[in-house]
């Protein structure tokens, strides 16, 4: 992401630093001379500090995070489920997911959390106590009587199946979830 914050240069901040001088020949703005020089490599370390400092408030933050990605990862125990993003804005992603779950068992909740992941699922409750009803629009197959007697009760698509690990990890310990397929 680029940055909101200035970005300096050394030339603005050798300005900067010269007209601080005061006035008189001895304090010349000839680029030749050992003054402008000496000035020149303040103004580098200025530069490298101001600009350091710039790029620790992007790494403060876990939406523009570069360099400290792996570190926010490991404060907030991921990958979790098996799941290993590549590309830095998908590691973004699901990195914001995690810090944004703050937990909740109602219906806009976890509707709201499945839209972190990219799903719209429709929640509702029942159909017995304690149950939750998701419909998710990835592919579920529930056994049926075509299916052999050893395949598994149900089956989600890869795509889906981060999201519902992370439902079955975060829902109230005393809960379930029903889940269905929206055609």
């Amino acid at each position: 992401m680029a940055s909101k914050l200035w970005t300096a240069t050394n030339a603005d901040y050798l300005l900067t630093l010269q007209q601080l001088l005061p006035p008189g020949v001895i304090w010349t703005r000839d680029p030749d001379r050992r003054l402008t020089l000496l000035l020149q490599g303040i103004a580098d370390e200025v530069v490298r500090a101001h600009n350091y400092v710039t790029t620790g408030f992007e790494e403060a933050d876990p939406q523009t995070t570069t360099n400290l990605i792996a570190e926010w990862e490991r404060a907030c125990g991921l990958p979790e489920f098996g799941v290993f993003p590549v590309l830095i804005a998908d590691r973004r992603r699901v990195l914001i997911v995690k810090l944004r779950n703050v937990g909740g068992a109602s219906e806009p909740h976890w509707e709201a959390f499945a839209l972190l992941y990219g799903f719209a699922v429709d929640v509702e409750d029942g159909p017995w106590t304690f149950y939750w009803t998701a419909s998710c629009p990835a592919q579920i197959h529930r056994m049926d009587c075509n299916d052999e007697c050893n395949s598994p009760l149900i089956t989600f698509s890869s795509v889906v199946m981060p999201m519902v690990l992370a439902w079955e990890k975060y829902k109230p310990a005393h809960t379930a979830i029903y889940w269905t397929h929206e055609v």
